[in-house]
């Protein structure tokens, strides 16, 4: 059984794609493979390159894709922008390092003293 997850177009969302020019397919694109970014409550997701599978890489929607900055909280869409080095951007605004950003191969190990013991 598969779950259907909702996503939801605010007011502002769909206002903020309108005048920057977010086309159906970029926004596709990137709800399909963009990297998630975690920050302040809510997880922005960016097109990354070294993410892509290598038959995407050089299409021309990625290179259009790349860039884009979408803003989304439990299923809600908040805004979207266009950033010149959003990845790097994105990083800064988690206040994490690179090396110690969270990945599916080598996650970040949970310090003990964590769960509030000495």
């Amino acid at each position: 059984m598969q779950l259907e997850t909702r996503i939801v177009m605010t007011p502002h969302f769909e206002k903020r794609a309108a005048q920057r020019g977010l086309s159906a397919d970029v926004f596709g694109f990137v709800m399909n493979f963009g990297t998630e970014f975690p920050a302040n409550g809510a997880t922005s997701l960016t097109v990354l390159e070294r993410d892509l599978p290598l038959a995407l890489r050089q299409c021309g929607l990625a290179r259009e894709a790349k860039g884009w900055v979408i803003v989304q909280k439990l299923g809600y869409l908040f805004t979207c922008y266009r950033r010149r080095g959003a990845s790097r951007f994105l990083r800064r605004k988690q206040k994490l390092p690179r090396w110690a950003r969270p990945c599916a191969t080598h996650p970040v190990a949970t310090p003990a003293w964590s769960d509030g013991t000495p």
